[in-house]
């Protein structure tokens, strides 16, 4: 939790996307690096490393790195525990495939936010 605290505070103060990277990449290198981290399963453990795939992924996103804005993404799925994760995801995803070029993707990724979210604004 506090890699990640510290990581949130560093990102917070900068405009720059590559140390935003740097910030949250600290975070999912210490879980790997750290037995306990790496074994755990905890909700808390798969919330903190969701946000720091997001948030890299964005960051990525920005920077018009798609391959590996993707990358990131791939790995934030397999953290997600809820439908409004899943959502965000949809939501970065869909941007993704718009920025790359691929407006079939991103319109079959809408049409997934659609159906998970009916009720929900969808272009945000």
């Amino acid at each position: 939790m506090q890699a990640y605290k510290l990581a949130r505070r560093q990102a917070e103060v900068s405009n720059n996307s590559a140390e935003v990277i740097r910030a949250y990449d600290k975070v999912i290198n210490f879980c790997s690096r750290t037995t306990h981290c790496q074994y755990d399963r905890s909700i808390k453990r798969d919330k903190l490393l969701y946000w720091s795939y997001k948030n890299v992924a964005e960051a990525y996103l920005a920077e018009k790195s798609f391959d590996s804005a993707r990358l990131y993404l791939d790995k934030a799925v397999r953290f997600a525990r809820s439908e409004d994760e899943n959502a965000a995801i949809l939501k970065i995803a869909a941007r993704l495939y718009e920025s790359s070029g691929k407006s079939e993707d991103a319109l079959r990724t809408q049409m997934k936010l659609a159906a998970l979210q009916p009720d929900a604004e969808k272009y945000n």
